[in-house]
């Protein structure tokens, strides 16, 4: 699997915005970066991977938590 199908997968819904806020760019340019029409954007690979990053830190502690009381 490549990287960009990799950081496609791990990003949640409605991640598009914060990966592309991040990178300075728009959502469409984002997408097409992950779908393959852009071939390399590292500002968007590096705001994507940060983002995929920054949402399981986040998550995993809430999930373990969660385990936790069941």
């Amino acid at each position: 699997m490549t990287t960009k199908k990799k950081i496609k997968k791990s990003l949640p819904h409605g991640y598009l915005t914060k990966v592309a806020m991040a990178a300075g760019v728009s959502k469409s340019a984002v997408t097409r970066y992950l779908n393959g029409s852009v071939k390399s954007s590292p500002r968007i690979e590096k705001a994507a991977i940060e983002c995929v990053l920054e949402y399981k830190n986040t998550i995993t502690p809430l999930l373990n938590k969660l385990n936790r009381v069941r």
